[in-house]
């Protein structure tokens, strides 16, 4: 074992084994053990590490001559056509269908006579056309039709695909000139009811293979849009287990793998099971199973959906595809061009048309009864509507007066209690600064100061004098003078000592007592009063209020200062020892040199402590509730200038909406009774003074007033919930004041001696009372009263002077614009990779052996050999051995 230590490439094994002093080959023992201890930590570490399975996701541009284009599939947003499904008669079973809040029953489904109609057969003969609605189509810069989109069922209803051969599919160059543009008609006046509320088309981008869930993952493009679709197209590669979760499952009813198509696809199946027959989208594999009937659908399909989210779902075991591809659209829009407008726009006539349909529509509104009736009655109700919101107006006035008022009050109230508090503070700081820290200055100045003062040097003068008293070859008179002038230092820096000692008592003393050591007199306050301003309770306290406090009071009140008497009788005795005896005895000289020192500096110390802790504390404590107190009064004085500026600025808006708007909506008001009377005015007069900017203009100030009484309403509410808090702070801070009580009984201050709770809920009542003339109660619904009558009038009037314009407003109801390209010729190839593999395992293990113990694999196979072959009971056995050839 010695010989393998000795030769082995293991380091510092050879020092445990050679080494002859034993401390050093327990060294070089821990230092070995230290290292293995480092190298098995690391082993597991990164072997843990190796078995998370990490991985590395990477990303590349590629730059590319050529991209195969995406399939396009559009759904108009309207499923059913309004003409197709009165002409066949189905438009009531459609209205019934998609109107109602709940799914229609098999009873009623009989009466409409659609029990076993089939959903193909709804959806496919109901749908828009693509020959409808494809008005132009252009791929490449080369025209197209309605014949290069196939129908697809899909899960937003019938859609159409855009999905040319393959060959034709290859983009070579980016931009808008080459990809597809589509202009499409979305007819909106065939829309009716059906399973989508939107107008539009939804629009998705997908690969060829798979199934397009428009619904779930298309996007929206509203009527009278151009939208641009500037593509990225992305490749994705996932790791499977058990560095990432992709997998690849086999589906039943369709050949490419995707999530979507995973979960359909188990749906589907559990469809089979469960109603016999598939939803229109489904996919299905010859044809089975068969599209459901309106009847299975309603008693069977609507109910799986819910089902299988609830339950089903989860069982279906939809791992992420290993390998998938994303055509990331980057959507922008503008309006269509009035070039497309006025190209498609049919009509040469449209001002003679103008004209007739304004004199017939105008004659129609007042002919027919019913309709005039209506006006009549929004007429009524606007003017009714309009007296209110004056009267609201001056409640609201009268409202605000009231609380600026009240506020006034308050605030006036709680000034007056926050001056007397605090200026009691002040007297506070004034007494507890002239009265009994200005007492401790002069002590300190005098006596305190002094006792320690120099106390090294006078220690070592002292010290030296005395050896020179011993050592002195002088005559005795010159020794005597020597020893006199030795003792008087002592003697006076005793005298000292034992007026500081007194000195403290009385600070102390002072603090536990409250008397006062000076009697200064605070502004005009008389001098009978200092005794009661004096905070006694925390003066007292703070003498007390630690563990340092109880430690170091009477330390320093006795103990340190008995310890400097003594050491300075000490000093005595060896300076009459080294006159009498002319000798000295140099250790009890050191001694008491030394003892005088730590006297001095526990004495120093002591008083810091006390000074520190107890003696500065009442004033800074003070001063902290002072700075407390005006930090409430700041807070609430904010609050309440917030409030007025809230009152003030309400107060300016009344005052222009009764100067100038009030009257102008009486002048609106007049011109509807005079229209309404058989007056000259028009109903086109009308619609043009109230859909003008100006009446507009009028109408918005109106609704900014009330948006600025509900908005400055709820901050003057929230104001006044605010302002308890620093008005609880205040109160709280001068009737829990103990300190502060004793002054308040000699000054006869009542108010600030009764029970908390009860001036608590005295000022909380007073700010509740603000709080009841509350403006918003007054406005309740009738601002927005008021401003449904008013839309009501216009909305009538902008309904009919809409109707008899003729512009491109109906085009634009109805055409949109699609450009879809690639915006460069690249894309992103993202995958996952393995981010640690068995062999970096191998070379981390191997650099920390060689990092901590030098070892390699052969130094792994010498300690195999060693355990094998070189140990005692190796060799033994390998002698026997030996020895039974021998025999």
């Amino acid at each position: 074992m010695k010989e393998w230590s000795l030769n082995t490439t293991f380091h510092g094994i050879r020092y445990i084994s050679s080494s002859t002093a034993w401390c050093r080959r327990i060294m070089w023992l821990l230092f070995v053990l230290g290292c293995f201890a480092a190298v098995i930590l690391q082993i597991i570490d990164r072997v843990n590490y190796f078995y998370s399975w990490p991985l590395n996701v990477n990303v590349k541009i590629n730059y590319n001559q050529s991209l195969e284009f995406p399939a396009v599939t559009i759904c108009n947003q309207n499923a059913f056509r309004g003409t197709e499904a009165a002409r066949t008669g189905r438009y009531r079973l459609v209205e019934h269908m998609f109107s109602g809040t709940s799914s229609l029953s098999v009873e009623e489904l009989a009466v409409h006579n659609a029990t076993d109609m089939s959903m193909d057969d709804l959806y496919v003969d109901l749908a828009h056309s693509k020959k409808d609605m494809i008005v132009s189509c252009s791929w490449k810069n080369n025209a197209c039709g309605a014949e290069d989109f196939k129908t697809v069922m899909t899960d937003h209803g019938l859609c159409y695909t855009f999905n040319r051969d393959a060959s034709d599919m290859t983009i070579t160059s980016s931009g808008v000139d080459s990809g597809l543009r589509l202009t499409l008609n979305v007819e909106q006046y065939e829309y009716m009811a059906g399973p989508h509320d939107a107008a539009g088309i939804k629009i998705l981008l997908h690969d060829p293979r798979e199934m397009a869930f428009v619904h779930e993952l298309g996007q929206a493009v509203p009527t009278g849009a151009h939208a641009f679709f500037g593509l990225k197209f992305m490749s994705i590669d996932n790791l499977p287990a058990p560095h990432g979760d992709c997998a690849k499952k086999e589906l039943r009813h369709t050949t490419h793998y995707t999530m979507e198509e995973c979960y359909l696809d188990c749906l589907t199946k559990y469809a089979k099971i469960t109603c016999g027959c598939r939803d229109t989208y489904w996919p299905y594999l010859n044809d089975s199973p068969p599209v459901c009937t309106i009847g299975q659908h309603v008693s069977c399909v609507e109910d799986l959906y819910d089902e299988f989210d609830r339950s089903i779902r989860e069982k279906c075991r939809c791992p992420i595809p290993c390998h998938f591809s994303i055509y990331d659209p980057s959507v922008s829009y503008s309006s269509i061009s009035n070039h497309l407008v006025s190209k498609l726009l049919s009509s040469n006539e449209s001002k003679q048309l103008k004209e007739k349909l304004l004199q017939s529509y105008e004659t129609t509104a007042k002919m027919d009864h019913e309709k005039f009736s209506h006006f009549q009655d929004l007429v009524v109700t606007f003017g009714a509507k309009t007296k209110l919101i004056e009267d609201v107006i001056m409640k609201i006035e009268r409202c605000l007066q009231l609380q600026e008022n009240q506020t006034k009050q308050l605030f006036v109230q709680m000034e007056d209690i926050y001056l007397t508090k605090e200026k009691t503070y002040r007297y506070q700081e004034y007494a507890i600064e002239k009265n009994f820290l200005r007492g401790r200055e002069a002590m300190e100045e005098r006596t305190l100061a002094n006792v320690a003062n120099a106390y090294a040097e006078f220690a070592l003068v002292n010290t030296r004098r005395i050896r020179r008293l011993a050592n002195s070859p002088a005559d005795d008179q010159v020794r005597k003078e020597l020893y006199e002038f030795i003792m008087d230092a002592l003697e006076v820096r005793q005298e000292i000592a034992q007026l500081a000692k007194d000195n403290i008592s009385l600070l102390i003393k002072s603090f536990i007592n409250g008397t006062q050591i000076f009697n200064y007199k605070f502004e005009n306050m008389p001098r009978a009063y200092n005794p009661h301003i004096v905070p006694k309770p925390l003066m007292n306290e703070s003498m007390y209020h630690n563990a340092y406090m109880k430690k170091y009071v009477p330390k320093l009140e006795n103990d340190d200062m008995q310890l400097m008497f003594n050491v300075l009788e000490m000093f005595m005795n060896q300076t009459k020892l080294a006159y009498e005896e002319r000798s000295i005895n140099e250790t009890e000289l050191n001694y008491v040199f030394e003892r005088f020192q730590y006297a001095c500096r526990t004495y120093l110390y002591s008083k810091s402590v006390v000074y520190s802790n107890g003696i500065d504390r009442p004033l800074a404590v003070i001063k902290d509730r002072h700075d407390q107190f005006d930090s409430f009064w700041v807070t609430f004085k904010r609050e309440i200038e917030a409030l007025n500026q809230n009152i003030k600025s309400l107060t300016e808006l009344i005052t222009g909406i009764n100067s100038a708007i009030l009257p102008t909506f009486k002048s609106l008001q007049s011109k509807l009774y005079n229209y309404t009377e058989n007056g000259s005015l028009g109903l086109m007069d009308l619609a043009t003074l109230f859909t003008s900017n100006h009446t507009d203009g009028f109408t918005t100030n109106v609704s900014i007033f009330f948006q600025e009484v509900q908005t400055r309403g709820q901050s003057i509410s929230d104001l006044l919930s605010l302002i308890k808090i620093p008005v609880d702070g205040i109160w709280t801070q001068i009737i829990d004041d103990e300190d502060s009580w004793d002054y308040y009984n000699y000054t006869n201050n009542h108010l600030f001696l009764r029970n908390l709770s009860e001036v608590i809920i005295e000022w909380n009542s007073k700010l509740e009372d603000i709080k009841t003339f509350d403006i918003r109660h007054h406005v309740e619904h009738s601002a927005e009263d008021f401003y449904s009558s008013f839309e009501n009038v216009v909305s009538h009037l902008k309904r009919f002077k809409a109707s008899v314009v003729v512009d491109s407003t109906f085009l634009k109801e109805n055409i949109l614009q699609i450009d879809i390209f690639y915006r460069q010729l690249s894309y992103e190839y993202i995958n996952q990779q393995k981010a640690y593999d068995f062999f970096a395992l191998i070379s981390d293990v191997g650099g920390a052996m060689g990092l901590f113990i030098g070892a390699s694999m052969l130094t792994v196979l010498e300690v195999i050999d060693l355990f094998l072959i070189q140990l005692p009971i190796f060799k033994h056995k390998t002698e026997i051995k030996h020895k039974e050839i021998k025999h």
